[in-house]
This record gives structure tokens, sequence and C-alpha cells, in this order.
């Protein structure tokens, strides 16, 4: 959930939905997390149990990545506007 709400939204600390914590808190939890890997481990362990359901092994046997996206990382711009799609002069939205 938390990476999908910082993907989504930057992590707007005081637009947290309704239905969480005061956003105090939910800062509190997430910077303690980061801080100790809890974050990670729990991200690890989901993307282990979505591989198995899709019928993968639970370990990636190769990994990509282009230029691009390592100089965008870099500059902490990987998001959803960062990373529109480029389209050539004539090509058809479908």
């Amino acid at each position: 959930m938390r990476s999908l709400y910082v993907a989504d939204n930057g992590i707007k600390w005081r637009a947290m939905p309704h239905g969480f914590p005061a956003w105090q808190t939910v800062y509190g939890y997430f910077q303690r997390w980061s801080q100790s890997g809890v974050g990670e481990q729990v991200n690890q362990a989901l993307r282990k149990d979505v591989r198995i359901a899709a019928g993968r092994e639970a370990e990636p046997s190769l990994g990509l990545m282009d230029s691009q996206s390592v100089e965008m990382a870099q500059k902490g711009a990987l998001n959803r506007e960062s990373m529109a799609i480029k389209r050539s002069k004539g090509a058809n939205d479908i």
C-alpha cells in the first residue's frame, strides 16, 4: 500500500485518505519503518507472493534497467509525469 500511495501522491502527508490515522502518526511509522528496513522487507515478501501466485519463481532470474530510468532515479524524478511516453509524429492514439 505504501508504495502505491507514494507513487500516486508523492507522500502528501496531509492528504492521507479517510480511515487512516492522523498524518503525523502515519509519517512517524513511515520514518521508523524506512530507517529500520521494515518497508523493504514487506515489499520483498509481497513481491515473492505475487510472483508465486502468477506461477513464476519467487526470485526473478533477470533484471533490466535502461539509462534513462537510472538518470531519472538519480535526479529523484521517478513519477508518472516524468515517465510519460513520448510519441513519434503521426503516432495514432489507441
